[in-house]
């Protein structure tokens, strides 16, 4: 099991420590997106928080953790815009 899958299956769980690693591992790039769209500083943290938030709460449907778009995310960028 690679860390990734191991961090994803301690996330579903209800891992905080997992959830808060995966966090600071992808929040720049959902920041950097959100940004790109709004353009507003504060609405970006906002909705980056808030897809995190759904993210986390929607992990169970995940099926192969380091099998995403883009080989190395526990999902791919474009799902946290459109959550």
């Amino acid at each position: 099991m690679t860390e990734m899958e191991r961090l994803v299956e301690l996330a579903k769980e209800g891992n905080a420590q997992a959830q808060n690693a995966l966090y600071c591992r992808y929040k720049n790039r959902s920041l950097a997106v959100c940004r790109r769209i709004t353009h507003d500083k504060e609405l970006s943290e906002e909705l980056a928080n808030d897809a995190f938030l759904i993210a986390f709460d929607k992990l169970d449907c995940l099926k192969e953790p380091d099998n995403s778009a883009r080989g190395c995310l526990p999902f791919p960028p474009e799902w946290l815009c459109v959550t």
